[in-house]
């Protein structure tokens, strides 16, 4: 898995600013999220994070597809 430091700077603007919305802690949480979709499929990403309390559309904004 990658790291939790690899995803500091999240490129996409489709979610930056929900992103950014986030708290330290939270913003850990959707970057492990990120790095669990990337390592095993999204159906696991979104129950971890759904474990975590991050809000649905975060969720949704997140881990859909970047264009």
């Amino acid at each position: 898995m990658k790291s939790l430091i690899e995803h500091a700077n999240i490129p996409s603007q489709t979610f930056a600013s929900h992103y950014d919305a986030l708290d330290v802690f939270q913003q850990k949480i959707v970057s492990h999220g990120l790095d669990v979709q990337a390592e095993f499929n999204t159906v696991c990403a979104v129950e971890y994070l759904k474990a975590h309390d991050i809000d649905g559309d975060v969720i949704r904004q997140v881990l859909s597809p970047r264009a």
